[in-house]
């Protein structure tokens, strides 16, 4: 959960934000699979949506807005669509 030379990336993942509102993000992908997964630390707060399928994508935005507004997560400024 460290930034790694001053980018947004630490190992293995991307970082963003901080205290309350830093997220861990990491995603993932084979032919025919998608995957990705965000998670607030300081809260433990968080999701991971795995699909069986290249348009899998298309559901996460949508997905990851509607557990932020049900669950009350931390605010973040870096889910768009």
């Amino acid at each position: 959960m460290t930034h790694v030379d001053g980018f947004e990336y630490g190992i293995g993942g991307s970082l963003d934000g901080s205290g309350r509102s830093l997220v861990f993000m990491k995603g993932g992908a084979n032919d025919g699979y998608r995957c990705f997964m965000m998670v607030f630390p300081e809260t433990g707060q968080g999701m991971s949506i795995m699909t069986n399928s290249d348009q899998g994508p298309k559901l996460f935005v949508p997905a990851f807005k509607a557990a932020a507004s049900a669950l009350h997560w931390p605010p973040y400024n870096g889910l768009h669509g």
